[in-house]
Order: C-alpha cells, then structure tokens, then sequence
C-alpha cells in the first residue's frame, strides 16, 4: 500500500517523531511511504525555506545551494545539492527519490527521512539537540562511501531499516539512540565509540561489518541479536586501559566476509 503524504500529514509525521519518546521499538515502525509532488511548490535555487514552507524537487537536476530554516524539502527525483546548510527543518526522500547531499551539519531540531537513496560526498556531524536521521525501508540506502558520520549531539536518534555505508562511524552521543531493525545491514570502515552501549536492536536481527579499525573503549551494545562481522583487515586499537568491546554482540571470527542466512530464532551465540 502506497501512502500519499499531504503537507499536514508530514508535519504530523515530523511531530511524532520529535515527540519524546517512551521505548525506541516506535521508531521501528515508519511506513514505506511515497509523496506527490503535485501537493508542493517546486523549490528554487538559490533559497531559503522557512518555518511553514514545504518545497518539492522532482525530475532531475541539481540545486546550486539550498539554506533550510525550519521548513521542509520533498525529493521526488533525483537532485544533486551542491551546498546545503541545515539551520532547522527537515529533508524527506521519496520512495522512488534520490538525493547526492555535500558535507554539512545538523545543527538541532533537524531530520533526513530516507525512503529511497541518499548519497553523501563529504563528512556529516550532528550538533545540538533533537536530530534525527532515518534510513526507513527495507530497500531504502545511505551512503556515506568514505566520509565521516559524527553521531553526536544530545538525544540523537539514528535508524537503519535497510541498507547503509559509512567509512568512519563516530558514536559521541551521550544520550543518543542508534536502532537498527530487523534484517538491517549496516557496514562501517571504522568505528569509534566513545559512549556506553548506544546501539540497540529492538527485534529480529541486524547485522554490521566492520572493515578497518574499531576503537571501543565503551562496550557497543547490550543487543545480543546484533550479528558483526570483522573483516580479513579489521583491527581494534587499544587506546586506553578500559575496553568495552563489542558489547553483547555476537562477533564472527575475524576475516568472516559474509553473514549466515537469518534463523527463524534469535541468535543467543555466534562466535
């Protein structure tokens, strides 16, 4: 089922998020949605959308530089945002949409809601308070390819349902959630993880790779249906006398270059 989006509806949706939350398993539960571009304005190059503006780029092209302050960005086509700077507001990828983003920063009260593709060229930071990253389907994808993601701020919020690339993870959210969902892949370069057990999997079982250096000073997890896989390069730097580890993942044996096909049971043990 296909779900059409009016203005209202995604302001409702936006709300619901940013609402506090009681248990992260609600964060799972996003719909596969598309959006008309028939219910917006276009959005111009070259401008700023404000508090109450919601804009909508469709077909193919790119947009020289895009302020957001506190309005919102539809993508039903396939854009290229040469300069972006997100202020507050919010981005939301269509079902069938594709945004290339450059490097920029989350500076609060700000989302990117991925039901599509999103292609990052450069590194990204979140700062502040409220931000919130959501790559929302099953066939939805993230790329990072070799840039940084700091998952930083206060009460950060990041969810993986599909599938999503990072070359260097940086967990430096005291208070953040990242949630991966069920059969989700997520596969990192590096990972840096200077904050205590802020990865959850909520149902089923998700898997991350990891291809070059972990430093995991703080345990990474308490979700033990979390399936990592170490690669034939990977390596954990100790960089003092603590070491959290991978937590209560269940870790693979170093050089593994695959996952075991999903059982209908949760894993309790794979090493």
């Amino acid at each position: 089922m296909k779900y059409f989006y009016t203005r209202s509806n995604i302001l409702l949706l936006l709300s619901c998020l940013f609402y506090p939350f009681s248990g992260i398993s609600q964060h799972q539960k996003l719909p596969v949605s598309d959006f008309s571009e028939r219910d917006y304005e276009p959005v111009s190059d070259n401008t700023t959308l404000t508090k109450g503006q919601t804009r909508c780029f469709s077909g193919t092209g790119i947009l020289n530089e895009l302020t957001i302050d506190g309005g919102t960005l539809v993508i039903t086509g396939k854009v290229k945002i040469k300069k972006l700077t997100i202020l507050k507001g919010n981005i939301l990828v269509a079902k069938k949409g594709s945004a290339m983003l450059p490097s920029f920063e989350f500076n609060g009260n700000s989302s990117l809601i991925n039901y599509g593709s999103v292609t990052f060229t450069g590194n990204v930071s979140l700062n502040h308070n409220r931000n919130y990253i959501a790559n929302a389907g099953p066939g939805s994808k993230i790329n990072w390819g070799s840039a940084k993601f700091n998952f930083g701020g206060k009460k950060s919020i990041f969810i993986n349902n599909g599938t999503t690339d990072i070359g260097t993870l940086i967990l430096d959210s005291k208070n953040g959630k990242i949630l991966l969902g069920p059969n989700s892949l997520t596969n990192v370069v590096n990972l840096v993880n200077n904050y205590g057990n802020r990865i959850y999997v909520p149902t089923g079982i998700a898997k991350l790779s990891q291809a070059g250096f972990a430093e995991l000073p703080q345990s990474l997890t308490n979700s033990p249906n979390l399936i990592i896989c170490p690669g034939p390069s990977s390596d954990i730097r100790i960089i003092s006398a603590s070491a959290g580890g991978y937590g209560h993942a269940n870790v693979m044996e170093k050089g593994c270059t695959s996952f075991p096909s999903a059982p209908n049971t949760m894993l309790t043990s794979y090493k």
